[in-house]
């Protein structure tokens, strides 16, 4: 068992830009996501997120996230990729902390994907 440590690297600007979705007032925050394209050169791209302070969860889509609030809308290189709800349902009970197993051991996500990628290499090299 691992506990994926997936703090967002990103750092956003938040605006005071305001936007309704799906009836939730929603803010706006801008950020570049850099990437190594397929040739190995350093791309980056303009990411702009509509994030909804009512709803206090710092969670978002494409793994974005970090936003003091949750994210309704997110575009991608001018709008090119667009992630939005069509619908946003949320649940009335009060919510849960979340807790998490004794004896876990804590990694980052880079760590845990080359891990993965390391077991499935050996699971496919025994088959």
């Amino acid at each position: 068992e691992y506990l994926i440590n997936d703090n967002s690297d990103y750092k956003w600007e938040l605006t005071n830009v305001e936007k309704t979705i799906a009836g939730h007032k929603c803010l706006k925050a801008k950020t570049t996501y850099s990437y190594k394209s397929r040739h190995g050169k350093q791309e980056n791209l303009e990411v702009k997120a509509w994030y909804a302070p009512g709803i206090p969860l710092p969670l978002g889509p494409r793994n974005f996230s970090g936003l003091p609030g949750l994210i309704l809308e997110l575009s991608i290189a001018d709008d090119v990729i667009v992630y939005f709800p069509t619908e946003v349902l949320l649940n009335s009970r009060k919510m849960q902390p979340v807790k998490l197993p004794k004896d876990v051991q804590t990694i980052d996500r880079k760590a845990y994907n080359k891990l993965v990628k390391t077991e499935y290499d050996l699971f496919f090299e025994k088959n």
